[in-house]
């Protein structure tokens, strides 16, 4: 349902749910919160689900979870 939500029912799934790769920084452009309150619908949405059903992705969605004040781009795109 929540995939089917965001548009992203027919993405491919991936074998780590964050890329370690990836370094995060604080958004750089300042604050955006339209972004900030679509993540945290999100944020919140998949907190629920990591701590009921999917532990393995609990570390990701706490991690994007820091980012939720003044999320960029970048943050939005590694929580989908």
């Amino acid at each position: 349902m929540i995939l089917r939500k965001e548009g992203l029912d027919s993405s491919d799934s991936v074998s780590t749910p964050l890329d370690l790769n990836v370094t995060l920084i604080p958004n750089p452009k300042g604050k955006n919160r339209s972004q900030s309150n679509l993540l945290a619908r999100l944020l919140g949405e998949l907190q629920y689900i990591a701590n009921t059903m999917q532990p393995d992705i609990l570390y990701a969605v706490n991690r994007l979870a820091s980012y939720t004040a003044n999320p960029s781009l970048q943050h939005n795109m590694a929580i989908k």
